[in-house]
């Protein structure tokens, strides 16, 4: 008996070791969300910055906001957790997002009780991901929660067409490889199959939509019905973990831009025949001429020939659907604008079907304490023809601030019937818009900021190769025109002002904080941004992204010293943050720290090997270890990688002098001219090179 037992245990034990040493020695990182803290003597819980690392390769990790709240409710609080993707999240610019709208919509409605909305939003994850979330989350004290998610199914981790892994398999393969990954032995042989898979094509850094061009997935691929099937799944669970913390959980449809936002990629119906095909494209051809035209009857009548060989394209059904619209025969467009999506081959948009569930899921079930809230269906009637598009669409899924504001509101009211009972100065009506916008500090500024990055998001595929790229991107360059006068000196310091007002009103708000921060450090006022997010970090000490602005300044103030220790808390707060560890490495490579400055740069460079800053560091960083021949092949990475950059011409330049060869100088500082003319250091290096020669 004792040997049968010494057989079973004595591996137990080692594992058990095993584990032990792994968590001694500071490898892995911890697998939950929330962690707990001690701050002022009080018990908080914050995020976990690693939290997504068990579901994304290291370079493609996915980051939560920053957050701090006390894990002993306060009787007064009404506290709510907000689950999603980057659609509840708020991005572009998560302080004008549903959460906040929905805040601000409740503490004006109820002014004596104090609204907690925890935003647990996070970008690019899907069911899998919020379904651990939700069970740590399900361990904390909550009055309500919010889900609003489903855009993500099929691009995020484990659904048909991501990029981040295994593809669609089985439940049990799924949760057995999370439960693993939970362990530090578990993380230790994740890390062991990536390297042993080092010959294999690396990853990318992150590069948003673009990194799934080559992922499409038709509408009648069968891996479709697994990734809906586990979709259900998750959902049920993500429920019954709100059931378990005695929280109201709040479900919502998801909806998406119809009317606005022609399909991504679009496949071929079915197989047809080289004379079909030609027929087919003569017909689409000749319908997309007439629509350009404004024939919009012709056009349908061309792109009618070509269904009829092939209705199964997600273009043509989009373009069939605007010319209906366009000459009134709404109820013959508005089901096929939802074909269109249905047949996108790149689905980054909740289908029917996904609605479908969430409604199967929550309908019902009131008695349970689980609320099904139509989200689709309100932006449907509160759109022109039921179709929503651009007045509550920024592209195809992300919300304008008065998208974000009208889901939000759905949200608040009917909440309203939960807080009233608790409340004796309930205000009896909602804010509008604009006040809402007021309580936010949503100045122009801001707004001209969020069409700026959403400028340059679309400037990339799959936006680039959408039908009706061009008629967004005019409607996007005449809001940056209409709101460019907002940005000069005036412009911002009217949103300081604002954004200051409302800081006297609620001093506990570090959106608000965090944008007077950018606002001064916009306005050129370094002292005051220093200042301001320094107020930031005293009350939330492990925010990222903050760490990194106030690096950034300290630098520009000329304290490099200073700023060194402010890059290593935004890298201990989140180790695998490539634009930290990029900056602070420019800013060793600028002091000549370069010690230092040679792990930050292979940090950097493992993290955003597309980094053409980096590479460029790292060849000055051998430049001065006297190793030309590595310094010369990162100065052309970094030339291949940022083709306009007169630092690598200059470089390269005078690696080229330092070895006689004056023809290929004299190029690469004719190009560091051209691309730059005031660049410091390339006059001395045309004297140089006249020197040389003579």
């Amino acid at each position: 008996m004792f040997r049968w037992v010494a057989m079973g245990f004595a591996p137990i034990l080692a594992l058990a070791a095993l584990e032990c040493g792994l968590r001694w020695i500071g490898f892995g990182y911890p697998a939950r969300y929330l962690l707990e803290s001690k701050e002022g003597g009080e018990d908080r819980c914050r995020e976990n910055q690693q939290f997504t690392r068990r579901f994304f390769p290291p370079s493609l990790t996915r980051h939560p906001m920053a957050m701090s709240f006390a894990r002993r409710k306060p009787e007064s609080t009404w506290r709510v957790f907000l689950m999603g993707e980057s659609a509840a999240q708020g991005d572009p610019e998560p302080a004008f997002g549903m959460g906040r709208f929905l805040e601000v919509l409740l503490r004006e409605r109820f002014p004596d009780v104090r609204i907690e909305v925890l935003n647990t939003g996070i970008t690019a994850v899907n069911s899998h991901v919020i379904r651990e979330l939700a069970a740590d989350c399900a361990r904390e004290t909550a009055d309500a929660w919010v889900l609003y998610m489903g855009n993500n199914e099929v691009v995020g981790p484990y659904g048909a067409g991501t990029v981040f892994g295994r593809q669609a398999p089985s439940r049990f393969i799924l949760s057995a490889g999370l439960w693993l990954k939970e362990w530090r032995i578990g993380q230790a042989m994740d890390e062991l199959r990536r390297l042993a898979a080092r010959s294999e094509p690396p990853l990318r850094s992150w590069g948003g939509m673009e990194m799934f061009r080559e992922h499409e997935v038709a509408a009648d691929d069968p891996r479709l019905d697994r990734v809906r099937s586990l979709f259900r799944d998750n959902l049920e669970a993500v429920v019954r973990s709100g059931q378990a913390c005695g929280a109201r959980v709040l479900v919502g449809t998801v909806g998406v831009n119809v009317r606005d936002c022609a399909p991504f990629a679009s496949r071929h119906g079915r197989a047809l025949g080289e004379a079909e095909l030609a027929a087919w494209d003569r017909a689409f051809a000749a319908g997309a001429k007439a629509e350009e035209a404004g024939l919009y009857a012709d056009a349908l009548s061309h792109y009618a020939a070509a269904a009829r060989a092939d209705d199964g394209h997600a273009e043509l059904a989009f373009r069939m659907a605007r010319c209906m619209a366009r000459i009134g025969r709404i109820e013959e467009a508005r089901p096929a604008f939802h074909r269109a999506i249905e047949l996108d081959a790149l689905r980054f948009r909740a289908d029917a079907r996904i609605n479908e569930t969430i409604r199967h899921t929550a309908s019902g079930r009131e008695p349970q304490g689980i609320y099904l809230l139509d989200v689709a269906a309100g932006l449907a009637r509160s759109s022109p023809d039921e179709l929503p598009g651009r007045e509550f669409f920024f592209e195809h899924v992300h919300l304008t601030p008065e998208g974000n504001y009208r889901v939000g509101r759905q949200f608040a009211e009917k909440m309203a019937e939960w807080i009233r009972p608790r409340s004796a100065q309930d205000r009896g009506q909602w804010l509008d818009f604009d006040s809402c916008a007021r309580r936010l500090a949503l100045t122009p500024w801001n707004r001209h900021a969020i069409h700026q990055a959403l400028w340059e998001r679309m400037q990339r595929a799959p936006y680039t190769s959408q039908c009706d790229r061009l008629e967004r991107e005019h409607r996007c360059l005449d809001a940056l025109a209409q709101l460019r006068p907002y940005t000069k000196s005036y412009g911002t310091h009217r949103a300081i002002s604002a954004c200051r007002q409302e800081i006297l009103g609620q001093p506990d708000d570090l959106f608000l904080r965090q944008n007077l921060a950018r606002l001064l450090q916009a306005s050129g006022d370094s002292e005051g941004a220093l200042a301001a997010w320094r107020d930031v970090l005293d009350r939330l000490p492990h925010h990222p992204e903050a760490w990194l602005a106030h690096a950034v300044l300290l630098d520009e103030l000329g304290r490099g010293s200073e700023a060194g220790g402010s890059y290593r808390r935004a890298v201990e707060c989140r180790p695998a943050y490539g634009d930290a560890w990029a900056a602070w490495a420019d800013s060793l490579v600028r002091r000549q720290d370069w010690k230092t400055a040679e792990r930050a740069l292979s940090r950097a460079i493992a993290l955003d090997p597309a980094s053409a800053g980096s590479w460029l560091n790292l060849g000055l960083l051998h430049s001065h270890k006297g190793s030309v021949r590595e310094a010369q092949a990162c100065f052309e990475r970094s030339l291949t990688l940022h083709p306009a950059s007169a630092e690598a011409n200059l470089e390269l330049g005078r690696l080229a002098l330092a070895q006689h060869r004056h023809a290929e100088a004299e190029r690469y500082l004719r190009e560091a001219l051209r691309i730059d003319p005031d660049l410091p250091g390339v006059q001395a290096m045309r004297s140089a090179i006249r020197g040389d020669r003579e």
